[in-house]
């Protein structure tokens, strides 16, 4: 009938445009969030980096006046304890190794001190001692690897900025995990996607309207078309 052909011309390519509309704005919010997530991860990143080179920058200013005396057995020793006993937030320490990888100062674990650690591994199978020593000779000093963490009872992403102490041959860095920086990204990423559901909700309620109102005008259109054709068939 005329009328059905009315509507069908009206409704079809609304509701198509409809759909290419709403599907094309709900990929382009989703590829809008995660370009805010990889900026937002970097930023994220760049102020734990920034908070620990002022950490290691306390620890540095710490042992400054001993490390710039003369190299001897007692002063090592000075420098030492000062590590050794320093703190920073709930439970940040620093540690110290030589440029083999054998371990000089482990605040929580002075037991380890004197031992040969450059082997140890993270549970990717990285040697992440080798590379804290190499990233602090040769590179910026940060380092991330996998590490057990107690309160979570799993390995987790943490971060180390380590720095060379050349007249000893040694490395000082700290660190601490920086799995919040997941957390934050999920939480994120949950209100986004929240948003942009709610948005696509509200879009497509909008086209129901938008399409119910049009098959309505466009059937009126027809009935006015038709009836008077219908007239004249009979």
């Amino acid at each position: 009938k005329i009328k059905t052909k009315i509507v069908n011309l009206a409704a079809i390519p609304l509701i198509l445009v409809v759909c290419i509309m709403n599907a094309s704005s709900y990929w382009a919010g989703l590829s809008l969030l995660e370009q805010e997530q990889a900026q937002m991860e970097k930023d994220l990143l760049q102020g734990r980096q920034q908070l620990l080179d002022q950490y290691l920058k306390l620890a540095q200013g710490a042992i400054a006046k001993t490390y710039a005396a003369e190299d001897t057995p007692a002063n090592r020793e000075a420098v030492k304890s000062i590590l050794r006993d320093l703190r920073y937030a709930e439970d940040g320490y620093f540690f110290v190794y030589d440029f083999n990888g054998v371990n000089q100062v482990l605040g929580p674990k002075p037991e380890m001190e004197g031992k040969d650690l450059s082997g140890l591994k993270d549970a990717d199978g990285k040697p992440f001692i080798k590379n804290i020593i190499e990233a602090a000779r040769s590179g910026d000093g940060f380092t991330q690897y996998l590490w057990d963490k107690p309160s979570v009872k799993k390995a987790v992403d943490k971060l180390s900025l380590s720095r060379t102490l050349d007249k000893y041959q040694w490395v000082l860095g700290t660190g601490f995990y920086i799995d919040d920086i997941q957390t934050e990204l999920a939480a994120q990423r949950r209100t986004a996607e929240s948003g942009l559901h709610a948005e696509l909700q509200q879009n497509l309620i909008i086209s129901c309207i938008m399409l119910l109102v049009t098959i309505a005008l466009t059937a009126w259109i027809g009935n006015r078309i038709s009836h008077p054709l219908e007239e004249v068939v009979d």
